[in-house]
């Protein structure tokens, strides 16, 4: 059953607020994530085991991105479909009516999981430890004010920002592709490119930080 009162991130927010591009394309993004989730729930797929598809595709990219030159773009794949599918989890719960709150609650802690996994993947191909901890910790401070904002009252759409997790996904699966397409040339190119994909990850995430307070601010003062 699903249940009633819950503020989700993909939630539609017509409130006829003026639209910038950001906004416009997490819209439309959303409504795409609706329709697919619908498709899903119309062959019984069930949210757990998006999930679970999430997790295991993303710890499997561990050890297949470190195991020959080209390997990061097969963990690029590995990478995208785990994103996808944790995207798709809490849609498919919704149009099924198997939406809980338990679920709410599993959904972020296995998004969390996933990309802890992938900054371990950059790390394992060379990028800086230090860039590695301090981009997981900005991740997690961005989430966690994103989640008390939509616990109080704001929507999803509200605190959508450029540090969200679909920019993220984007972000390591180019890096990956990139890093494994360099490592077939030469593999000095894949901790390089590993590096730079940290610092681009760990660079959105500090604007988005920075954009999603001040909004919070604006928007709860």
């Amino acid at each position: 059953m699903g249940t009633p009162g819950l503020n989700l991130p993909w939630d539609s927010d017509d409130d006829g607020a003026t639209a910038v591009p950001l906004v416009t394309v997490t819209s439309g993004i959303g409504r795409g994530t609706n329709r697919l989730g619908r498709l899903l729930s119309r062959v019984r797929v069930a949210p757990w085991l998006l999930r679970t598809l999430s997790v295991v595709c993303s710890v499997a990219a561990l050890p297949v991105a470190a195991y020959r030159d080209g390997a990061p773009a097969v963990a690029a794949g590995l990478v995208l479909v785990a994103g996808v599918a944790g995207t798709l989890d809490g849609p498919v719960a919704a149009s099924t009516g198997r939406l809980t709150r338990l679920g709410v609650v599993y959904d972020p802690v296995t998004d969390r999981v996933c990309e802890v996994c992938w900054l371990a993947v950059l790390w394992l191909l060379g990028g800086p430890a230090g860039a590695v901890v301090a981009t997981g910790v900005l991740t997690g401070v961005f989430e966690y004010i994103r989640a008390r904002a939509v616990l109080v009252g704001m929507s999803g759409r509200g605190v959508a920002t450029i540090g969200g997790r679909g920019v993220r996904v984007a972000v390591v699966v180019l890096g990956l592709t990139a890093a494994g397409l360099g490592g077939l040339t030469s593999t000095d190119l894949v901790a390089g490119i590993a590096t730079v994909t940290v610092f681009v990850w760990a660079a959105l995430a500090f604007v988005g930080l920075i954009r999603l307070v001040s909004t919070v601010r604006d928007t709860l003062a």
